[in-house]
């Protein structure tokens, strides 16, 4: 389920769709059901600044059972913004999962070790 807000600015249907792209990259790296996955994305028009033009700011939060990822980045444009924001949530899925499988890697090798020796 996506869940998405603007701020501020008109959420046109090219803007919503490249947030559901982005969000389904994500999906590639998640191993779940759909059902069990909550996305919220905002975007926000923030201001202008002086030299620099329009000022976005991309949000995007997922909730997967037991865990919760987020990530947010600010950017001249939209669509950069919501790149970064996508790499972002992907490396820390990404890592979220290496850190449980090297728990489960340790755990192999102690019980592995026990078996060749009988005990520690």
């Amino acid at each position: 389920m996506t869940n998405i807000k603007a701020t501020n600015l008109e959420l046109t249907e090219a803007i919503r769709a490249q947030i559901e792209n982005k969000v389904e990259h994500i999906f590639k790296f998640i191993h779940t059901d759909r059902e069990n996955v909550q996305v919220h994305a905002e975007i926000e028009k923030t201001g202008t600044r002086t030299e620099k033009g329009e000022v976005f700011r991309a949000e995007l939060g997922i909730n997967i059972v037991g865990n919760s990822f987020r990530a947010e980045d600010m950017d001249g444009n939209l669509y950069a913004a919501l790149d970064k924001v996508r790499d972002e949530i992907v490396r820390q899925i990404k890592y979220d999962k290496s850190k449980k499988m090297d728990f489960v890697r340790r755990g192999a090798r102690r019980l592995k070790k026990l078996l060749r020796f009988g005990r520690e």
